[in-house]
C-alpha cells in the first residue's frame, strides 16, 4: 500500500475504523499479514496498530538495541494491551557470536570430520 500524502495527524488516520476494516479485510484473505511500523521511540504506530492485530513481534539488531531497551519496549506494548508474540533478532553475524548455536555447530561439524578421518585411517590399516 502506498502512503500517499502525509495527513496533519497520522495517528488519527491509523486509529480509525477504516484502518481496522482494512486490516480485517486483508486478514480474511491471507494466512499472515505483517505490518511493519517505525520504532517505538519514533512513532506511536505500533501500539495503535497492534491493538487491531493478533500480536506484535519486536524486531531488534545486536549492537543497536540493548536488552534493557528491548525489555522496556516489550513492557510498553504489554501495558498498552498488546500481545507480544516474540522477538526477531535481525542482522546477526554468526562469526561475531561466539556463544551462538551456529558457532558450536561449526565446532561439532569439524569434530565430526576429525572423527570420520580417524575412522577412515584405522580402516585403511586393516
Amino acid at each position: 500500500l502506498t502512503s500517499g500524502v502525509v495527513p496533519p495527524n497520522p495517528a488519527v488516520l491509523l486509529d480509525s475504523q477504516r484502518m481496522a476494516s482494512l486490516i480485517n479485510h486483508v486478514a480474511s484473505r491471507y494466512d499472515f499479514v505483517i505490518i511493519d511500523t517505525p520504532s517505538l521511540n519514533v512513532a506511536a504506530d505500533a501500539p495503535i496498530l497492534g491493538k487491531m492485530t493478533d500480536g506484535v513481534l519486536l524486531v531488534s539488531r545486536p549492537g543497536v538495541v540493548d536488552s534493557g531497551s528491548a525489555a522496556f519496549a516489550k513492557g510498553l506494548l504489554e501495558q498498552s494491551g498488546q500481545t507480544v508474540l516474540g522477538l526477531v533478532v535481525n542482522g546477526v553475524i554468526p562469526d561475531n557470536e561466539p556463544n551462538s548455536y551456529y558457532h558450536f555447530s561449526q565446532e561439532y561439524i569439524s569434530d565430526e570430520s576429525v572423527a570420520l578421518n580417524r575412522i577412515l585411517d584405522v580402516a585403511s590399516y586393516e
